[in-house]
């Protein structure tokens, strides 16, 4: 039986053991970003939402200098990630996303690692459940298709069934 969806989080170490920093995976949750304008759909009320893994935390540790290690880390948990969910929860994803401050990053570790910028987000964020934050913290959108036909397998989901 698969475990039930929820967040992972994974440490990454070198061989001598030290940690390097963090990575976070979750189900997707976003409404009116990501996978949406990839495909022309929400992840709200769609099955779309349990085939498009977020990820949510990707830290490496400031004392840690190493060129192109953030996207090599980024590529292989790329490969990696969609047998190791599926084994874990019986589900295989189809699209990896994240979103980054764009006030203090510029994700070139995703673009390097060839992750797709699909734009901003509306800047509401998840806490605003009242949509009073407009513009206070957009976000750049990155995607990682996992299968060459991400956008046909996710448009067999509609959206509000």
């Amino acid at each position: 039986m698969a475990r039930p969806l929820r967040s992972e989080l994974a440490l990454l170490g070198t061989e001598s053991g030290s940690r390097i920093g963090l990575f976070a995976l979750d189900l997707a949750g976003l409404e009116d970003a990501g996978a949406g304008c990839l495909v022309g759909v929400t992840s709200s009320g769609s099955g779309t939402s349990k085939l498009i893994v977020n990820q949510s935390r990707f830290l490496m540790l400031p004392w840690v200098r190493v060129k192109g290690l953030a996207s090599k880390i980024l590529a292989h948990s790329a490969r990696q990630m969609p047998q190791d969910w599926q084994t874990r929860h019986g589900l295989r994803p189809l699209l990896l996303e994240t979103l980054v401050d764009a006030m203090r990053f510029r994700g070139t570790c995703y673009r390097a690692a060839n992750w797709i910028h699909l734009g901003q987000t509306s800047g509401r964020g998840r806490m605003d459940r009242e949509h009073k934050a407009h513009g206070e913290a957009v976000k750049d959108i990155y995607v990682y298709p996992l299968v060459d036909d991400v956008r046909q397998r996710l448009c067999r989901y509609p959206c509000g069934k």
